[in-house]
């Protein structure tokens, strides 16, 4: 029962990240037709129709999920810009941390999904100005998720631990095998999953 029922929480957590792409792509206002193809392509033509039925639970599904929900969360506040979407971005960040830290990385993309650099630098301020309030609430909403993994590796293993990957980094971060990644055969991302080749259309 245990097992089926994670392989149920599975698929669950796949439909919840591909609402939570649909309703970020709306927000880029592009037309029901393009998102639908890829929805079904991203749902049936890649590595996410494989883990989510046949290699359960690796964390690919969750990160996923999560990552989509907090893309949907930090475009919210950047339109609306409240106070509310900050904190749901900040939590959704810190599980996505927990989940693969390497997730991390989304803050650099922040900066590209406003409007203009003044308005980003704008919006940075308010979390500082006039009161710093903001910005500690934020801090500590993010910490939530966080302090529970390290609190859970503690109880495990009687040390703090935050990253789950310790013994994985970036050892070719100077030759980072670009074409291999997109097109050998062992992992190559167009290889195994060539409906992600309409990216290159798709930009322009």
């Amino acid at each position: 029962p245990y097992l089926f029922w994670l392989c149920v929480g599975i698929i669950c957590y796949s439909v919840l990240g591909l609402w939570g792409l649909f309703k970020v792509l709306r927000k880029f206002r592009i037309s029901y037709f393009a998102i639908y193809i890829t929805i079904l392509g991203l749902a049936i033509g890649t590595n996410l129709c494989f883990y989510s039925y046949r290699d359960v639970p690796y964390a690919h599904v969750f990160s996923f999920c999560v990552v989509s929900w907090m893309f949907y969360a930090l475009l919210l506040w950047i339109d609306e810009n409240r106070l509310k979407h900050l904190l749901f971005f900040a939590f959704l960040f810190g599980l996505s941390m927990i989940i693969r830290p390497t997730n991390g990385m989304f803050l650099l993309l922040v900066p590209f999904l406003f409007p203009d650099t003044r308005t980003f630098w704008e919006r940075i301020k308010e979390l500082f100005h006039p009161k710093i309030t903001r910005f500690i609430v934020t801090i500590v909403v993010f910490l939530i998720p966080i302090s529970i993994q390290v609190y859970s590796s503690y109880q495990q293993f009687g040390k703090v631990q935050f990253n789950g990957y310790s013994n994985e980094g970036f050892s070719n971060i100077s030759d980072p095998y670009f074409w291999s990644t997109l097109f050998g055969f062992r992992k190559g991302i167009f290889v195994y999953a060539p409906f992600l080749l309409l990216i290159i259309p798709g930009f322009i």
